[in-house]
């Protein structure tokens, strides 16, 4: 999968993936398509017969050849989101900062014992270059 986004591949067509690596793909922006087996035998003849100007358009979730047709998918509407906004694991979790803030202060209240230190001490505000 890391290949394959290595060389610019930003889309992969298949009539399946296996679990693992369908969820790699979409952690690392590589969008995984998994339309029906015989769309996918019709695609891979239209390919041979034109390589170039296919177009894949996550917004519609729509495949578009270089001559005209158009082919729908479809993709969980948390994973689309998620391509779209370029965001990773991380970004997803940074989204929920302030829940999981208020979280561990409420924790902190109600288990001290379990924090083996002191609340983190707030950085002092950054001020602006003159």
């Amino acid at each position: 999968m890391w290949a394959l986004a290595q060389l610019g591949i930003r889309c992969a067509i298949a009539p399946s993936f296996g679990a693992i690596f369908r969820d790699n793909c979409i952690r690392n922006g590589l969008l995984p398509v998994t339309p029906s087996a015989p769309a996918v035998a019709a695609l891979a003849v239209a390919a041979m017969k034109q390589p170039a100007g296919w177009r894949v358009d996550l917004r519609t979730c729509t495949l578009h050849e270089p001559g005209g047709s158009t082919h729908p998918f479809t993709i969980d509407a948390h994973e689309r989101e998620q391509l779209l906004a370029g965001l990773d694991a991380i970004d997803l979790t940074r989204q929920h900062r302030a829940a999981i803030e208020a979280f561990e202060a409420a924790d902190r209240q109600s288990r001290p014992w379990i924090w083996a230190s002191p609340a983190p001490i707030e950085p002092p505000p950054q001020q602006e270059a003159p």
